[in-house]
């Protein structure tokens, strides 16, 4: 037991009145309902197990990131502040939690690490640099739900906005060592794996979609692979498996110039394997985004400098070699369909959303934005935080993102740790790459953008303290495990 949880966590009050109630609520199960005894045990176990290791459960949220599969949504009465011309039948008042398997792992994360740090089994929230504008980000958030119209959608929309925080708060409270972070990020690549590997074998299968449970408006539903032969779906939607994967590609290429000798290969392998897997979804934002990021990645990490142009020629021909070889391998039986989905788009009706809201902003609520829970279909993460939270969340937001990357730009300037620098440059070039994608499809509350942020600034932590030793508490060792 000593190995698996810390004794200075077992000593803890809080945790033995968890314990008790535990074995209180097994005693009234088995009295009132004892067919259920086993499940409830089990599952039970299982909670405990997850409450009591932060570190486990933060891998897990982790790794059910972008995992769209599981999907709440609900209709309702209420529609957007505005009403959008030219375009019928607008889905408007469609509401969702898309990624509720993520929100809730994340949630049990963060209790489980509140609960380690009132017990003194883990260090406390160590300070970063964007701190203070996440706080007054976040603050107007909460201010905005005053003047919000629809309860509802502000219910909806608060379950993803925590999920954010949690996973910001969680990236820099746990991860405290360079073994941790590398953790990490594997399971970041190992995600994306999985992604692609599914995303290429979605163009040979059928949809499967079907409803799960229903509690009044409140929907359940299974969905995958709900354009079935045309477009790569890995666990979410297409958009969001290309986002994804952009992000596991810009970590693998940082670990695949970091390995030497056979390391190197396996790596390069996993980066084509990526790669296929965004290019069999054809989406133009995340192509887009893989560019910009890898661009960035080229210009600003010294040892490529004087091979730029290479990199880019290099980079370009990998794209057009595999294009072919994941989306043709039918000898033409999809054309039609790809051509008809690289073709189409939703440009038009974005811009049209686009003037028409900014116009109506101003109109009726003075550039406040219409607060949280409105759901605004900006399709753009930047009009997203402008529509819903006005000048002055936009500003912060602006704010937040400048001193970011200033903060890595100004500690990958020192002598630090080779491995350190190359990940940083790694980390700013993801949210290069989810910025340039999140000009065309994303909104600003994404788990996965927050936790990407709080990784950077967790291994910006290491990276100012590389020349020392580094501690963190681990339940596997019960004690403080000293990493150089």
């Amino acid at each position: 037991m000593n190995k698996l949880i810390n004794i200075r966590f077992l000593k803890s009050k809080w945790i033995w009145i968890f314990l008790i109630s535990f074995e209180a609520f097994l005693g009234y199960t088995t009295i009132l309902m004892p067919q259920y005894i086993i499940p409830v045990f089990v599952g039970m176990t299982g909670l405990i197990f997850l409450i009591l290791w932060p570190e486990f459960s933060y891998t897990l949220a982790v790794l059910t990131l972008a995992n769209q599969l599981f999907l709440i949504s609900t209709t309702t009465s209420e529609h957007l502040p505005f009403v959008i011309k030219y375009i019928e039948a607008h889905h408007s008042n469609i509401k969702m939690i898309p990624f509720i398997i993520n929100d809730i792992m994340l949630f049990i994360a963060f209790i489980s690490c509140i609960m380690a740090k009132c017990a003194k089994a883990r260090e406390p929230y160590p300070q970063t640099p964007i701190d203070l504008p996440v706080k007054l980000f976040f603050l107007w958030i909460a201010l905005s739900s005053l003047w919000a119209s629809s309860l509802k959608g502000l219910f909806i929309e608060s379950v993803p906005l925590l999920g954010a925080l949690f996973g910001f708060y969680l990236s820099v409270s746990l991860i405290r060592t360079r073994k941790m972070f590398t953790f990490t990020i594997s399971a970041f690549i190992f995600l994306g794996i999985i992604n692609a590997v599914l995303a290429i074998t979605s163009l040979h299968c059928d949809e499967h979609s079907f409803p799960i449970f229903q509690y009044g408006n409140f929907h359940l539903s299974f969905q995958w692979n709900t354009i079935p032969k045309v477009r790569g779906h890995g666990l979410s939607y297409t958009q969001s498996t290309a986002y994804f994967l952009n992000l596991s590609i810009i970590l693998a290429v940082g670990l695949f110039l970091l390995a030497k000798g056979k390391k190197k290969v396996a790596f390069l392998l996993v980066v084509l394997l990526l790669t296929a897997g965004q290019l069999s979804t054809i989406s133009k934002g995340g192509l887009l985004g893989l560019l910009a990021g890898l661009t960035f990645l080229y210009i600003n990490y010294k040892p490529l400098r004087g091979y730029f142009l290479t990199a880019i020629v290099i980079t370009f021909v990998t794209i057009i070699v595999l294009f072919p070889l994941v989306r043709f391998v039918e000898l033409g039986k999809n054309v039609s369909g790809v051509s008809k989905s690289i073709g189409g788009g939703s440009a038009e009706t974005r811009a049209i959303i686009w003037n028409q809201t900014l116009s109506d902003m101003w109109d009726k609520t003075s550039g406040l934005g219409y607060g949280i829970g409105e759901m605004v279909p900006s399709h753009n993460i930047f009009l997203s935080v402008f529509f819903e939270l006005g000048i002055i969340g936009f500003s912060i937001w602006l704010w937040l993102l400048v001193k970011f990357f200033y903060s890595i730009k100004i500690i990958t300037a020192k002598p630090i740790d080779p491995y350190y620098q190359t990940m940083l440059l790694c980390l700013a070039s993801g949210m290069i790459s989810t910025l340039c994608f999140g000009m065309v499809d994303m909104v600003y509350f994404d788990e996965t953008l927050w936790m990407i942020l709080g990784i950077g600034m967790a291994l910006f932590n290491l990276a100012h303290c590389s020349g020392t030793l580094q501690t963190q508490k681990t339940p596997v060792q019960g004690r403080y495990a000293i990493v150089h």
